[in-house]
């Protein structure tokens, strides 16, 4: 896919957002503004990059609260409730946001962002590929959530700045979703604390537990 292919992939999420914040245009806004930050990288285009940074950012409270949703966990009673609550509070934030003049200014931008030589995009990837080696080892040294979280964002650059060169990262995409899982039980320990459920919050911790090394140790 072309820049300007995926310029207008966001443009239209944004829009299908502004229209009802659906918890699959929250996704898309942020999966697209990702792949979109990948393509900077892999041209230096640096300017663009933290305003990527602030739209994905933004919309990361009410995409944690749309996964935790969609968990066996939230099945009807007092944390789906509270779930809703605050996805609705969180969902009013996020779209005052979308109307800011920041989004339209960034997605008008990134439609005139140059096109990226093969040769500096390789010698990009070449340096994500070794921060994701980095990452890889520092998890199954530590094997902690946090060295988890981290070892996540490398795969995933890595394996969008893959997808931008046409390239396989199927085996990427696999470990992305592994480790997700592992992130995406954090998050619900985080949730069921904050709503006030520490028992839950402890079983939660105890599958971590069992999880973390196994992932950490992942090849």
């Amino acid at each position: 896919m072309r820049v300007d292919e995926r310029v207008e992939e966001l443009r239209r999420w944004l829009a299908v957002a502004r229209d009802g914040l659906s918890s699959e245009s929250v996704h898309e806004v942020r999966v697209t503004g990702r792949r979109l930050r990948a393509f900077l990288t892999l041209g230096a285009h640096h300017v663009l990059v933290d305003d990527l940074r602030w739209l994905v950012g933004s919309l990361g409270r009410l995409r944690d609260l749309d996964v935790a949703l969609e968990l066996p966990v939230a099945a009807p009673g007092p944390f789906q409730a509270w779930l809703v609550a605050e996805r609705s509070a969180e969902a009013e934030n996020a779209a005052r946001l979308l109307q800011h003049p920041r989004v339209d200014a960034l997605v008008m931008a990134l439609g005139r962002v140059p096109r990226v030589s093969k040769r500096r995009a390789h010698r990009a990837l070449a340096r994500l590929e070794a921060k994701l080696t980095v990452a890889q080892e520092t998890a199954r040294r530590d094997a902690t959530i946090d060295s988890l979280h981290e070892l996540r964002k490398a795969v995933r650059r890595t394996r969008y700045a893959l997808e931008w060169l046409g390239e396989d990262e199927a085996a990427l995409q696999r470990k992305q979703g592994l480790v997700g899982e592992a992130c995406d039980l954090n998050l619900l320990e985080r949730l069921l604390l904050e709503a006030g459920q520490p028992a839950a919050a402890r079983c939660v911790e105890r599958a971590l537990e069992l999880v973390v090394p196994a992932l950490a140790a992942m090849r």
